[in-house]
């Protein structure tokens, strides 16, 4: 919440995505004097020899190794949350990054791991018995053994707001076809940074499937000029995605003339499902010209 009473959202930020392979995303938002980085990662498993001469754990370190680079060159501000299913146990042996609540024995894996919390910095909230409340595991082998593989890592900034972690035991894993439980983070804090709640354009959702107005779009988006001058590919990026929202505010965004359809309620929504169902049936029946189906479709 603003001084002034406003609530700051998710649509207030400007979002870039700094990196994205399957397994990673580094993605920037940026309000002013705020930033903050959101990482997501997914580690590999530890494969079985395949008998090629290689080692399973060497292209698991140099996995690790790729990720911390990037992280180097992507997450360079100071308030930094990663979500990460880590594939790996860690325990109190990387203090102080880790705690020793729910401790696990380090394997080679688990080792690649803390080391990448050393060196990036990040701490593991969930891992404390200060911050976490309940049980900490999150994903159960097919033998029922359980397992804590689930983090959400934190910068030394956000570490000094955080509250509370907490693990989601009643969540639905088969609805979602997910076999890891959420872990869930909580935050609060005072962020003494400039900010501003953005205006807020409303999309149209008639022009979005308007085939003129997106054929017109499109047209529009082929104009876009490519830079003949020296420019780097993060400011060319940066660049492009004003363009296109701004393309796209000119084409889909509301106006005050912009009309909305009225909002019918569940009583009428069913009767005009079930008129539909009948005059389906009438044309698979070849009803639709009799005077008994006439006589039972048309309103007194």
């Amino acid at each position: 919440m603003l001084p002034d009473g406003s609530h700051l959202t998710f649509r207030d930020f400007r979002v870039s995505t700094q990196w994205a392979d399957p397994r990673r995303m580094f993605v920037l938002l940026e309000n002013r004097e705020l930033v903050l980085s959101f990482v997501v990662l997914h580690a590999p498993c530890l494969s079985k020899n395949k008998g090629d001469g290689s080692r399973p754990i060497d292209k698991l370190e140099a996995w690790w190794k790729e990720t911390a680079q990037l992280f180097r060159t992507h997450a360079t501000h100071d308030l930094i949350w990663v979500f990460i299913d880590a594939n790996a146990p860690v325990n109190q042996e990387f203090h102080p990054f880790v705690g020793s609540l729910h401790a696990e024995a380090v394997n080679p894996q688990g080792r690649l791991f803390g080391n990448f919390l050393a060196d990036a910095r990040l701490f593991a909230p969930s891992t404390f018995d200060h911050f976490h409340d309940g049980p900490g595991h999150t994903w159960t082998h097919t033998n029922g053994s359980k397992y804590r593989r689930d983090y959400v890592l934190v910068s030394p900034k956000v570490l000094d707001i955080v509250t509370r972690t907490h693990v989601l035991h009643d969540f639905d894993t088969s609805f979602c076809h997910d076999d890891h439980l959420p872990l869930c983070l909580c935050v609060k804090g005072l962020l003494q940074k400039k900010v501003a709640c953005l205006a807020k354009e409303e999309w149209d959702e008639q022009a979005l499937i308007c085939p003129v107005r997106t054929h017109a779009f499109r047209q529009a988006l082929a104009s876009l000029p490519i830079p003949t001058w020296n420019i780097s590919v993060e400011a060319h990026t940066a660049w492009y995605e004003s363009q296109l929202l701004q393309l796209g505010r000119q084409f889909f965004t509301k106006t005050k003339g912009t009309k909305t359809r009225p909002q019918l309620s569940p009583t009428t929504l069913a009767a005009i499902a079930m008129k539909r169902h009948l005059l389906d049936c009438a044309r698979c029946w070849s009803l639709t010209h009799t005077a008994e189906f006439k006589e039972v479709i048309t309103p007194n």
